[in-house]
């Protein structure tokens, strides 16, 4: 599967469906989960299950000194998502822009403008937005006004 880098050109299939945002290294258990949650509530919404995930990683760029080594590269990681069944993965090109923007704006213009989501899945630990000042409470109040579902899938405890 190719990975989708570039936003204005991204093709009609990658739309309408159903979103979860994060970095997924590693893809681990939980990442599965959040998976699998994310192909359910893609099939009713009628479109694609995507993962919108960054390239290279926000921390990377705001505090490069205290970076840890990424657990799978790009496009390791898009393999695995691949594999458990993600039918898109965008690796957004990360830079200082795309950190500037206000949770409302990263939410206004990547969920709703640009990949036109019907539904968000995602953990409850997540963050968004400049200063990561979006938090899943936010998140919800978003996605309410803008008529979008929510599920938000507990970590996976072993």
């Amino acid at each position: 599967m190719p990975i989708l880098r570039d936003l204005s050109q991204l093709p009609e299939s990658a739309r309408c469906g159903a979103v979860a945002i994060g970095n997924f290294d590693g893809v681990h258990r939980g990442h599965v989960r959040i998976v699998k949650q994310l192909q359910q509530r893609a099939s009713e919404v009628g479109g694609p299950a995507i993962v919108f995930t960054f390239d290279p990683h926000p921390v990377r760029i705001l505090r490069p000194n205290q970076c840890p080594p990424p657990l799978t590269w790009t496009v390791r990681k898009a393999q695995l998502l691949a594999e458990q069944g993600v039918d898109r993965i965008v690796a957004y090109p990360t830079d200082r822009q795309l950190l500037a923007l206000s949770a409302e704006q990263f939410f206004q213009r990547i969920v709703c403008d640009t990949l036109a989501a019907r539904a968000m899945v995602e953990g409850p630990n997540f963050y968004f937005g400049r200063h990561r000042e979006g938090n899943i409470d936010m998140l919800r109040g978003l996605t309410g006004h803008a008529g979008l579902t929510l599920d938000v899938v507990q970590p996976y405890e072993w």
